[in-house]
């Protein structure tokens, strides 16, 4: 069996995850907040899984259904598909001291509302893929272990979620495991589960007062100095 890497996957539809693959693309940030920080990270991840694909032995193998929960088995009839859920409680990480404003970061006029970080969410999440045989749940693990570390400037991957303030959800691969039961081998059921480590910050949006520099110079003596003051607007 001959297995290519996934293919690149065309740009999604505007409003759904894309995976980040230049390090020097800029976070454009938006004023869009459509759930919390764990919602965010399952649904970008979910919409991710459901543009890769692989090339198996001729034929493009992706997965027919992806559920951002862990689903009911009649769920699955087609295959392979993916479900992902969570067995463990998130984690929020408090930014120390006082949180820092950036003044790069913040959303463009007229909003004009600045992006504060108060803390960063951590989940791990279960990725468990179901196949009706060895040989492509065999198949379906090449392809998201490639999935997971699709880029060559870093180890696992960004998704840019544009319903959490345009922010990036970070992803990386912990763990993999397949387990194994007589029930699901009489129904032609293969699991495999992966661990996907995923982070995003979580922020608040303030409109402080803008401090814009206004520049005067200023002849003293011989020599010319140059006097900055702030006008708060």
């Amino acid at each position: 069996m001959t297995t290519t890497a996934p293919s690149a996957p065309p740009p999604p539809p505007p409003g759904v995850g894309r995976l980040i693959t230049r390090p020097d693309d800029k976070i454009g940030y938006t004023a869009n907040r459509e759930c919390d920080a764990r919602g965010a990270l399952m649904r970008g991840l979910s919409e991710y899984l459901e543009q890769v694909q692989a090339d198996i032995n001729g034929r493009k193998l992706r997965f027919k259904k992806v559920n951002d929960a862990w689903a009911d088995p009649e769920q699955h009839a087609k295959m392979p598909s993916v479900a992902l859920y969570t067995l463990s409680p998130g984690t929020y990480d408090a930014v120390p001291m006082t949180p820092v404003v950036d003044p790069t970061e913040r959303l463009a006029d007229p909003d004009g509302r600045y992006v504060v970080k108060t803390s960063d969410f951590t989940q791990d999440i279960i990725v468990e893929a179901w196949a009706p045989t060895v040989a492509e749940r065999n198949a379906i693990g090449g392809m998201l272990e490639d999935a997971f570390n699709p880029v060559q400037w870093r180890y696992g991957f960004f998704i840019e979620l544009p319903y959490y303030f345009g922010l990036r959800g970070d992803y990386s691969l912990k763990d993999n495991s397949v387990p194994e039961s007589d029930e699901d081998a009489s129904k032609n059921i293969r699991k495999m589960q992966f661990t996907i480590t995923a982070s995003v910050p979580v922020v608040k949006l303030y409109k402080f007062p803008g401090m814009v520099p206004r520049f005067e110079l200023q002849a003293v003596s011989s020599d010319s100095d140059v006097l900055v003051k702030f006008t708060v607007t």
